[in-house]
């Protein structure tokens, strides 16, 4: 299973996502994604066993809360693709940290990653 850790966008931003999109939409071979599934990727995680989803959801859950995290505004600009322009993918809008809750929850999800992969860690070479 792979995953990643992200932050939903407001509504509201679905129309400035579609409008990055429009010139996009001849590309041959690249499929779009819908607006409203926009999100801000904090982490991602990769291949995943799917046995250990509910042990870092819980980490996961316990380092957002802790770090008193409040909804905040981010600052958007700039593309990129994924894995390369000879094969893109994923095409990407960037984001900018402007206060520091987007710093906060981004060092907290981290952080708890850390944590949980080094619980994997140990618990794998008992």
């Amino acid at each position: 299973m792979r995953l990643f850790v992200s932050v939903d966008l407001d509504d509201d931003l679905a129309a400035g996502v579609e409008r990055v999109q429009e010139p996009l939409s001849d590309a041959s071979g690249l499929r779009l994604t819908d607006p409203g599934q926009a999100h801000l990727t904090l982490k991602f995680l990769g291949d995943t066993d799917p046995e250990r989803v509910p042990a870092l959801g819980d980490e996961l859950r316990q380092a957002v809360e802790e770090s008193g995290v409040e909804p905040f505004r981010a600052e958007f600009g700039g593309l990129g693709v994924f894995p390369s322009l000879e094969y893109i993918s994923v095409v990407w809008l960037g984001s900018r940290h402007t206060s520091r809750s987007h710093g906060w929850i981004t060092r907290a999800v981290k952080g708890s990653f850390r944590k949980w992969c080094a619980t994997a860690i140990r618990t794998s070479a008992r």
